[in-house]
């Protein structure tokens, strides 16, 4: 044999089998890299339902104050007392009344001119008597006043008929309710992460109110919307894009590097009452059960793909024997004792093939039912097309239904990654143009090699299909067919006979059809109760 047949002959499958190699690692990687985003959308969708349900717990929980004000000041409405010591007294006794103490509240009263006071006494005018100057009857802040220690939540209200106090007849126009901010942790308390949530109030202009967390403020600055902004953001979003979100949206979660280490963060903004509410949280404690999934099915994509290598590897080890074999037996030709001895050889060597065959096909039998049917019709087409390796037309038509067994196990791959969405109840049925026809032809040729196996017939009868062309989900019914007709050849004895039959019945609405499968065999059959 001339030296170029015989480098032909060794570099094309090598060439053909990294080729195929590579194809498999980019596969990886860029399925990989889906997971990840899809990992990323999940743990934003969590944090934003938990942030969700504690706005609700929170506005519910603030909703009861202004009914709690209301009582107050129906209680006191134009009520006239003698002095400001009896106006204090009756400050103190409102308090005592209405157990404001149990809402972490304190009340004031302001008078016409701004000047507060408390059960105590007087303590001045009020830092944010212009925030109340508008005249609407309602407001609602954070405020730091220094009228008195803390920083509160404030519910102002204008009453309707002002008190008086003594002979001149003072009038105080409205009243406070100083909800000590601290006292609202019982509204966003969340038992999830692990205790590992920082939670942040922030007032309208991004100014840290409150700071809520077992460590040290992982911020770190006053002005939190500040710090978001000058973040680097791991997904390509921007701070601008959060924020126009929570504008639009009311809620909004994105994911940062701060001192080299990722965290979730997610907004919702408490319009009624000018704050914002984030949750901070490192990203190894958010949807925990999601990335040990991801990381699980990467594990199983990485052994599939070092055993398909494998495979490839022994296919061309094999050819090139196969090769080596008939130089040797062109050589033997002139002598024929050798060729006995190389015979023999040959003969070992099949042994030691179909050996090696059969433990192949053990171990992908101990695998998941839906990928052993794609895998042995992957490997069986692979082993033709290197045995035919010469032939241009059979290795083509081999490629092609390597593929379609292939697009199915990457189909089968994909489902793996609609766990999540399974679990949480959000899987659709994907609907796409299916030709029936062909669909039931890529099925065929998946279980073309184990019926031939086999030595069984497969019959297929699409004749009263009337209608091929059709709005289905391609995945969903490939893979039940795939199922049925692979248990079917599995538990059929060799010779036997498998059908499918595609029946398209009468009386369908316009635009819809009715189809029953019908796949029948003669093997070990199955009870009614089974």
């Amino acid at each position: 044999m001339p030296k170029t047949n015989r480098i032909k002959k060794y570099i094309l499958p090598m060439l053909c089998a990294i080729a195929v190699m590579a194809v498999l690692g980019a596969g990886v990687v860029y399925i990989r890299s889906y997971m990840e985003q899809q990992t990323v959308q999940e743990k934003s969708s969590q944090l934003e339902e938990i942030i969700a349900q504690i706005r609700v717990n929170l506005e519910c929980g603030l909703e009861n104050h202004w009914n709690l004000l209301a009582g107050i000041e129906a209680a006191v409405k134009g009520t006239h007392y003698d002095s400001e010591q009896e106006l204090y007294a009756a400050i103190d006794g409102m308090q005592k009344e209405f157990r404001t103490d149990l809402y972490g509240c304190r009340m004031m009263l302001l008078d016409s001119m701004g000047m507060a006071c408390l059960d105590e006494g007087a303590v001045g005018i009020w830092d944010d008597i212009d925030r109340i100057a508008d005249g609407q009857i309602h407001h609602t802040f954070v405020s730091d006043t220094s009228n008195v220690d803390g920083t509160y939540l404030i519910f102002a209200k204008k009453m309707e008929i002002p008190i008086t106090v003594g002979t001149d007849e003072k009038k105080y126009t409205h009243l406070v309710m100083l909800k000590d901010i601290v006292t609202l942790k019982k509204y966003y308390t969340t038992e999830s992460y692990g205790g590992n949530v920082a939670t942040y109030i922030i007032k309208e202009n991004g100014v840290q109110a409150y700071y809520d967390a077992n460590d040290a403020d992982i911020i770190g600055v006053r002005n939190v919307f500040k710090a978001l902004a000058e973040a680097e953001y791991i997904q390509g979003r921007s701070f601008d894009a959060i924020k126009e979100q929570v504008d639009s949206e009311g809620i909004a979660a994105a994911n940062i590097l701060l001192d080299q280490t990722e965290y979730y963060y997610c907004l919702a903004s408490l319009t009624d009452y000018g704050t914002t509410l984030m949750l901070l949280i490192p990203s190894e404690y958010v949807a925990i059960s999601t990335m040990n999934m991801m990381n699980s099915t990467i594990r199983v994509m990485i052994v599939f793909v070092f055993f398909l290598i494998l495979v490839m590897m022994l296919a061309l080890i094999s050819v090139v024997m196969v090769q080596r074999s008939n130089q040797m037996v062109k050589i033997e030709q002139e002598n024929n004792q050798e060729l006995q001895r190389l015979k023999q050889a040959a003969e070992d060597a099949l042994n030691v093939a179909e050996t090696a065959n059969k433990s192949k096909s053990t171990f992908l039998s101990n695998m998941s039912h839906d990928i052993r049917t794609p895998m042995n019709a992957i490997i069986g087409f692979t082993s033709l097309a290197a045995a035919h390796i010469d032939n241009k037309e059979q290795v083509m038509e081999h490629l092609k239904k390597i593929s379609i067994a292939s697009r199915h196990l990457l189909s089968l791959i994909n489902d793996v990654l609609d766990m999540s969405r399974i679990e949480s109840g959000r899987i659709t049925l994907e609907t796409k143009t299916v030709h029936l026809l062909e669909l039931v032809h890529d099925i065929r040729d998946i279980v073309q090699a184990s019926v031939a196996a086999k030595r069984m017939s497969l019959f297929i009868d699409t004749v009263d299909v009337v209608d091929e062309d059709v709005i289905a989900d391609p995945m969903r019914l490939n893979q039940i067919l795939l199922n049925l007709l692979s248990n079917a050849v599995k538990y059929t004895p060799a010779g036997g006979i498998v059908s499918l039959r595609i029946e398209q019945k009468p009386a369908s609405p316009k635009g819809f059809a009715d189809y029953e499968f019908h796949i029948c065999d003669n093997g070990i059959g199955m009870s009614e109760e089974f």
